[in-house]
């Protein structure tokens, strides 16, 4: 057994001194370093995670279509943006060309929008010549976005991800009557471009978790289809209400607030103690008709006519309950006090005095966060470098800077600010 043993082991060793000889183990380990790195890798990666959107969007093929299988291919031959793409109607292939400088072109949103377009046209069964008429596609721009968010930051809090809806739904500030997603007409300021991109990711995570992909007669093929054939269509029009469980538009509001106004990123607080007043402020009618306002520290002068705001009462515990769940969380405690005390007017086992004290409390606490968020934003302006600051907006002038020219005198401006940062 020791013999058998020695001489395995012998042959082990023997086999190990071959291939250091030969070199193989510094190739293999040579190429092993540089996979990840390389843009044959990571170009492939990044029309992979597009296929994988695009078989999301339509899971199943359109009728009397046949979808195109993609072959990702590096052109190293290419410039340093030219992309193509070449259909072969024998194989049923489409093969996309992209240049070999992926980290100059992976985080550029028209380029990532033409690949997008041009999975989804293979998606479809269209020729990739259609590209320019469906590029500005919403849902187009979501998947290019949501693959740049995967290439760029796999793992940072959505509000990196999200940095513009975020400020605004902190700031009690939603769309109002349409879903802000349509194509962006010439001319538009590429923040407004890219709150818009923002729109669309959200919304395209929101129909995806809502099964409509799947159970609306193949939604992402009818809509992109329409674009193809030069039809405009509403898209509120197309999301089923019975589904939703609301109107289209209060369903977006109320998924762009459970995603972006959670534990990490609360409401700020002085759209916190607007919502407050709003919510707490009490309107019933007394045994003459006559309309009573009342606010919690003033509710236990009045508590013999109880059965009269009840109702109106139970409203607003289930207000602030849902307020809460997008507080801060140094207000958590003071917020679950304040809602046990409420219940138990409810319930008649308290007379309510405490609440104005629980209230102040509140505010208080409220008030403190506000002053921290004053001074954090006083200090930004006048410690924080403007290109460290406008990084974001910086980043998606240059892209487009690249492709079109938006504003004159671009390029002078973002110069300056390079140097001074």
């Amino acid at each position: 057994m020791v013999i058998f043993m020695t001489f395995k082991t012998g042959l082990i060793l023997c086999f190990l001194l071959m291939i250091s000889s030969a070199g193989w183990s510094q190739i293999l380990i040579f190429d092993y370093k540089n996979a990840i790195t390389s843009p044959i890798y990571q170009g492939n990666r990044a029309i992979d995670k597009l296929c994988k959107i695009a078989d999301i969007c339509i899971p199943a093929h359109p009728a009397n279509n046949k979808s195109w299988n993609v072959i990702a291919t590096l052109d190293e031959q290419a410039g340093r943006s030219e992309f193509s793409a070449f259909l072969n109607r024998m194989t049923n292939q489409l093969h996309i060309f992209y240049p070999a400088n992926f980290y100059e072109w992976h985080n550029d949103p028209v380029s990532m929008r033409r690949l997008a377009a041009w999975v989804f046209l293979a998606k479809l069964g269209q020729d990739p010549l259609l590209e320019n008429q469906i590029c500005g596609h919403w849902i187009i721009r979501a998947a290019a976005r949501k693959t740049m968010q995967t290439l760029n930051r796999p793992f940072v809090p959505f509000v990196q991800e999200y940095p513009i809806t975020y400020v605004l739904a902190a700031n009690g500030i939603f769309p109002d009557k349409n879903l802000p997603v349509n194509n962006d007409p010439p001319g538009t300021p590429d923040s407004l471009r890219q709150l818009n991109d923002e729109y669309a990711e959200m919304l395209l995570d929101f129909i995806e978790k809502a099964g409509l992909f799947r159970n609306k007669n193949n939604l992402a093929a009818h809509l992109l289809l329409s674009a193809l054939n030069e039809q405009s269509i509403d898209l509120l029009t197309e999301l089923p209400a019975d589904t939703l469980g609301a109107d289209p538009m209060s369903w977006f509001k109320q998924n762009m607030a459970k995603k972006l106004l959670v534990f990490y990123a609360p409401v700020s607080a002085g759209n916190f103690e607007s919502q407050y007043w709003e919510i707490t402020e009490l309107h019933w009618k007394d045994k003459k008709g006559k309309i009573r306002k009342n606010t919690l520290s003033s509710i236990h002068s009045c508590l013999q006519e109880k059965a009269r705001f009840l109702p109106a009462l139970r409203r607003m515990q289930e207000q602030l309950w849902n307020l809460g769940k997008q507080a801060h969380p140094g207000i958590q405690s003071a917020m679950a006090a304040l809602r046990l005390e409420i219940s138990a007017v409810i319930r008649g086992t308290s007379d309510g005095k405490k609440l104005a004290d629980l209230e102040k409390v509140l505010l208080e606490k409220n008030q403190e966060i506000m002053t921290i968020e004053q001074y954090t934003e006083q200090a930004q302006k006048q410690f924080v470098q403007p290109g460290a600051r406008l990084k974001h907006l910086l980043q998606a002038v240059r892209s487009f800077r690249q492709h079109e020219n938006i504003y004159p005198g671009a390029k002078e401006v973002l110069d300056k600010w390079d140097d001074y940062q």
